[in-house]
């Protein structure tokens, strides 16, 4: 496993859970709102997060994947069944839904999921230059869905990307679904030489979305 790094604890990243976060290092995606752009090119690098997690066992409760993409790193599946072992520790994921295959694989080893929904599954390759990602993504949301386990579904809301037409689409695919709430993340560019705060929904907007799901608004 490719690892950019490790937060050693959070209270964030796994809802009502005490855990730390591995960072994989890769992504396929090029979303331009990326807060991790330099966790997007695979590199080689190694830390053995095994030693780390055996001196948190009684102090952690969780550890979440996030990064980059953890789906694309090919023993995403042995490291968490291995953990799961050693240590039973619950497993968060983070992702983009980019690789059916293994989220299938690594789904009935975790126990909960966070996903970013970017856009309207149709529209998806205008937020992340990514040939078929839309497909991925609605693939595993529906295998998500169906599998009984904890999530939320979150989007960052950058209006020069997303529509409000997208918006709606989402909204109603929530509301079909019987997802209660939606999580809203501010959009925050940050390869400027100050960090560019994009406008959240207008009230307009979200008083349509909120007809059709409960809207968490995440700044920062």
């Amino acid at each position: 496993m490719q690892i950019g790094g490790i937060q050693p604890f959070s209270l964030v990243d796994y809802p009502g859970k005490m855990s730390c976060v591995v960072f994989c290092q890769g992504c396929c995606m090029r979303c331009s709102y990326c807060h991790n752009k330099q966790l997007q090119p695979f590199v080689q690098s190694f830390e053995d997060i095994f030693a780390f997690l055996e001196k948190r066992v009684g102090l952690l409760e969780a550890v979440v994947f996030s990064g980059g993409e953890p789906l694309l790193q090919h023993d995403l599946y042995d490291v968490m069944l291995e953990i799961k072992n050693n240590f039973q520790f619950l497993i968060g994921l983070h992702t983009a839904g980019v690789a059916p295959d293994m989220f299938k694989a690594v789904l009935p080893l975790v126990d909960w999921v966070g996903l970013d929904v970017k856009t309207d599954f149709s529209h998806y390759e205008n937020v992340t230059h990514y040939a078929n990602s839309g497909d991925y993504a609605n693939e595993c949301f529906n295998v998500l869905v169906q599998s009984g386990k904890e999530f939320e579904v979150r989007t960052t809301y950058d209006a020069q990307l997303i529509t409000d037409d997208d918006m709606i689409a989402i909204a109603d695919l929530l509301q079909r679904n019987e997802i209660k709430i939606w999580h809203i993340q501010e959009c925050i560019l940050r390869d400027c030489a100050e960090p560019v705060h994009i406008p959240l929904p207008c009230d307009e907007l979200l008083a349509k979305l909120e007809k059709r799901v409960n809207v968490d608004i995440r700044l920062g």
